[in-house]
């Protein structure tokens, strides 16, 4: 991510947001638990300002 923002990515399994699986601050470095199996991942950016989310990566 890149930006002004002053906020943190959160992601869920679930479009309404219920099921965070990540918190990941500006700085780009966060831990996830993604269950097992296929799922959809839902990114909402939540802070002041504005962010670029540009790409991400699953280790």
């Amino acid at each position: 991510m890149t930006g002004r923002g002053a906020g943190k990515l959160i992601v869920s399994t679930d479009p309404n947001g219920s099921d965070v699986v990540a918190t990941v601050p500006m700085n780009g470095v966060g831990a996830c638990n993604i269950p097992a199996g296929t799922h959809a991942l839902y990114f909402r950016y939540t802070g002041d300002d504005a962010a670029d989310f540009i790409s991400f990566t699953i280790v």
